[in-house]
């Protein structure tokens, strides 16, 4: 009995040291795994690749420039350049370029170089008065107010056409613009001649400011009148001026004034006015020399002359939305 109770005993120690075994295997093996996951860890810390390095950064994108045009105020699509034929001290022709504008900067130069060549159409009052091909023959000269504009030679059967009513005034770039034929006061019959006086003077009134106050009260009288149909539009332009009465300081003052009518509408509108006052013998005349159309934006825009003691500035009075007229391109120097 007591060979089989020590047997009992021996076999019941063996079995539940077995146990104790049995349960203390996973235990170990999950102490084996940590210590295996860590030190994994460990050495992949010590062979990790570097970080990437971050993108370089873009350069910085190039905005092109606008073109000079742009900054001078030149109307878009009215070409490179015009030329304007000058009929004193003798018959001569000179470049007008968007770089030789009131809003020129220092470091400027002018696009068109000389020996380049430009087919042109010839401009008129009666509107195209043929084509011909321009060259430049020399460059800017002189400071200040009295640089000199570059020359042009014009080649073509049309250039030498007579003066008067048909003669051309300014070439502008072929395929450019529409030439708009100009009816003037003088050159109208009694009954238009009549109505365009009578849309002028009502006009006038809605003048709201002049330069000159001192001359209040005193009537304008008109000095050269014009009508002309330009994309759709009726357009009436004039210039009118009044004097003073005193004869130890004879004063003038001169307005030029646009009027436009849609074709939706009975009468004109003023949508612009400008005016200047001197003494009678020395303010400058604003005279229309020429009219175009846009065809890159169906604008259009009269070109004119105001010519003083000095000489003669080109500017460029453009439309630019429905009853809205500005001066989009004044030049800065005269032709002294």
């Amino acid at each position: 009995m007591w060979l089989v109770h020590v047997v009992g005993r021996s076999l019941s120690l063996d079995t539940g040291l077995a146990a104790h075994k049995l349960s203390a295997v996973p235990h170990t093996r999950s102490l084996f795994l940590t210590a295996g996951v860590a030190a994994a860890l460990l050495t992949g810390c010590g062979e990790r690749e570097p970080e990437p390095r971050p993108p370089e950064p873009l350069p910085p994108a190039v905005v092109p420039s606008p073109p000079v045009a742009q900054l001078t105020g030149w109307p878009a699509g009215l070409g490179r350049a015009l030329a304007l034929r000058l009929s004193m001290p003798e018959e001569s022709y000179r470049l007008i370029v968007p770089e030789l504008g009131d809003r020129r900067f220092a470091d400027s130069s002018i696009s068109v170089k000389v020996g380049d060549s430009i087919p042109v159409i010839l401009v008129g009052r009666r509107g195209n008065a043929g084509e011909a091909l321009l060259t430049v023959v020399d460059a800017e000269a002189g400071t200040g107010a009295c640089v000199t504009w570059p020359a042009v030679e014009i080649a073509g059967r049309s250039v030498k056409q007579r003066a008067g009513a048909g003669a051309w005034r300014v070439a502008v770039e072929r395929d450019s613009v529409t030439p708009v034929a100009i009816d003037t006061l003088l050159g109208m019959p009694s009954e238009d001649s009549a109505s365009l006086t009578r849309t002028i003077y009502s006009l006038v009134p809605d003048v709201t400011a002049l330069t000159d106050s001192t001359l209040r009260g005193i009537p304008f009288a008109i000095r050269r009148a014009y009508a002309l149909p330009a994309a759709g539009i009726s357009i009436v332009a004039a210039e009118l001026v009044r004097t003073s009465r005193s004869e130890a300081d004879p004063r003038e003052q001169r307005l030029f004034l646009v009027g436009e009518r849609m074709a939706d509408e009975q009468a004109h509108r003023l949508v612009f006015s400008s005016d200047i006052t001197g003494r009678a013998d020395t303010t400058p005349v604003t005279e229309l020399l020429v009219a175009v159309v846009s065809r890159q934006q169906r604008r259009p825009i009269l070109v004119l002359g105001v010519e003083g003691t000095e000489g003669m500035r080109v500017h460029l009075l453009q439309r630019v939305g429905r009853r809205q007229w500005r001066i989009s391109w004044a030049s800065v120097v005269r032709f002294c």
